[in-house]
């Protein structure tokens, strides 16, 4: 360390930030996806936030399945993020647009586990979760591992990281609320309206089959 540059300075530690990473390749990837080209840090950042700014909802990128992920995140913790997956070659930025591409090396955080960690202060530090499988019952427990065997078949289909379909917090909630209908389903915590659309009606299949054979 030669104590001239931020980076060495503060209260710095290595902190695993793989899950933050998958979801910001991830909005990426669903951005080229859904309106054909590649887009700045800036709008990312947006995005990620859950922002209702003019632009991220005309390209109704609000709409995307990683839209407000990260909405618990600064905008400089975010930019940090890119920052890093850039200089670790998971991002690259095309200079004349400023446009932000994955490289071929993301595909092994996002679809082969690859862990990624950064360096960072104490308040980028993501704060750890009350593990919600804790709270579930032997049953509930079994049911939830039906879950979550279902979000990683619809994950490998659309070839997207398994906590972009619903968290395990969501899938606990499931597990113990049961629902058998979709307007039992909309109450689910982390259950919009858009995901029940796109995956209410294989997690009410899977949680009837399960109800039927255990109850």
């Amino acid at each position: 360390m030669c104590g001239n540059c931020g980076s060495c300075k503060g209260n710095f530690r290595s902190v695993d930030i793989t899950r933050e990473a998958q979801i910001i390749l991830s909005c990426v990837k669903r951005v080229r996806d859904a309106i054909g080209y590649n887009v700045g840090a800036n709008l990312l950042g947006n995005i990620l936030r859950g922002s209702r700014n003019k632009r991220v909802q005309e390209l109704g990128l609000d709409k995307i399945s990683t839209y407000g992920l990260m909405k618990d995140r600064s905008r400089s913790d975010i930019h940090a993020m890119l920052d890093h997956l850039e200089a670790e070659g998971y991002l690259r930025t095309e200079q004349e647009h400023q446009s932000v591409f994955l490289t071929p090396a993301a595909g092994e955080v996002l679809y082969r586990g690859k862990t990624v960690s950064m360096l960072v202060k104490q308040t980028l530090e993501p704060e750890t979760p009350v593990t919600e499988t804790a709270k579930l019952t032997a049953d509930d427990a079994q049911l939830f591992d039906a879950l979550k065997e279902l979000r990683l078949e619809l994950a490998k289909k659309a070839e997207i990281p398994a906590f972009v379909v619903f968290s395990n917090a969501t899938l606990a909630d499931m597990a113990k609320k049961k629902p058998t209908t979709m307007s039992e389903f909309k109450k689910v915590s982390g259950v919009g309206e858009i995901k029940a659309a796109w995956y209410g009606a294989a997690f009410l299949e899977r949680i009837q089959s399960y109800l039927d054979e255990n109850i």
